[in-house]
């Protein structure tokens, strides 16, 4: 077929077509949202590879482009998305440092982060992972379902570990070789020498979701019927029972502030002689899915669809993270950095 042009030029379809294809592709170099429409991901965009910011630079995720930190509309505090590779469940973070952390999540994924990005690391589990803790770079803990336990050693992630068929759906050590998992049916192990764990006698048949504990000593554990658990050193007791609300998370500054969390609101505070209840997520149709802080100024809680609760050492506001995906962790990983984990591979980033 061929066209004839005013100039009576003669020009071919396919030179015609090429020439606008042409044109247009410029138009397209960092628009993600566009280019995708052509089934591949744009690697100019910084959505898509994150090494094309430099450190001053952030990846602003309304343009695709990396801009000054200082110039943009996103500035210091704001919620960043950042990418994760996966469209998985992410369950949990932890790191050690601004240039090292872990995220696990559902079918077994772990995710690395170098510094620059997030990248899959080969997973030695095809079982939903919950938690992870670590005590240093070369031991760290993830736990999951039926009962798997893994462990970091600063060069790979070890075969698995299985103390039964349970759901293991938190992990805590006082340090590296003396480490606790909880799960459903109320059931505790305790282990972190290679592969010698064992179950504990626990006091209850609840499902346990979290736990934490400032030493061997004192620790503490929460779940069903808003139950807590303790382990003063002689042993699991019951502390308190009773509610109508599952308790998600745990994490306090010293034995006598600690704060839970979890289903219908409910929000729990101990004050080194009693649980008492916290007017702060008036929110009862989102749970919360996770507690963490840093200090007593820095204390977030994370939950079901895009619910971030933040206490700054004198009151509780909700925040917006910009995102209705779940959250189910948080944790920061450098002086500057703070991330959160969430369903279908969300993962976003703050700087401090």
């Amino acid at each position: 077929m061929i066209i004839l042009l005013p100039n009576s030029k003669y020009r071919t379809v396919v030179d015609i077509v090429f020439g606008m294809v042409s044109a247009l592709i410029p138009a397209l170099t960092g628009c993600a949202t566009l280019w995708d429409g052509f089934g591949e991901a744009n690697p100019q965009s910084c959505m898509v590879t994150p090494s094309l910011c430099s450190a001053e630079q952030y990846c602003n995720p309304a343009t695709n482009q990396c801009e000054l930190a200082d110039a943009g509309s996103l500035m210091k505090g704001e919620w960043v998305p950042v990418p994760s590779g996966t469209t998985v469940n992410l369950r949990a973070v932890w790191g050690r440092s601004s240039a090292d952390a872990w995220i696990v999540g559902d079918v077994g994924t772990l995710l690395h982060w170098d510094g620059t990005s997030w990248s899959s690391v080969n997973s030695t589990t095809a079982m939903d992972l919950y938690a992870i803790w670590g005590a240093s770079d070369a031991r760290i803990f993830a736990v999951g379902n039926q009962g798997t336990i893994i462990r970091y050693n600063g060069l790979q992630w070890n075969s698995p570990k299985s103390v039964g068929p349970v759901s293991l759906r938190g992990v805590w050590g006082a340090k590296q070789d003396v480490v606790w998992a909880v799960g459903l049916g109320g059931q505790i192990f305790k282990g972190g020498t290679g592969s010698n764990w064992s179950a504990e006698t626990s006091p209850t048949n609840e499902d346990l979701h979290a736990i934490w504990g400032v030493a061997a000593d004192n620790i503490w554990a929460v779940g069903g019927k808003q139950i807590v658990v303790r382990n003063a050193g002689a042993g699991w007791y019951v502390e308190e029972t009773g509610g109508n609300s599952t308790l998600n998370g745990l994490w306090g500054l010293d034995s006598s502030n600690i704060w839970s969390a979890g289903t219908l609101g409910s929000v729990r505070f101990w004050n080194g002689s009693s649980w008492n209840n916290l007017a702060v997520n008036t929110d009862r149709t989102r749970s919360v899915l996770y507690v963490y802080g840093t200090d007593a100024s820095h204390i977030w809680m994370t939950g079901e669809q895009g619910l971030l609760l933040y206490f700054d050492g004198a009151s509780w506001s909700m925040q917006s993270p910009g995102t209705t995906s779940d959250l189910n962790g948080i944790f920061q990983t450098g002086p500057k950095d703070l991330w959160i984990v969430g369903s279908g591979g969300t993962i976003l980033h703050q700087t401090l």
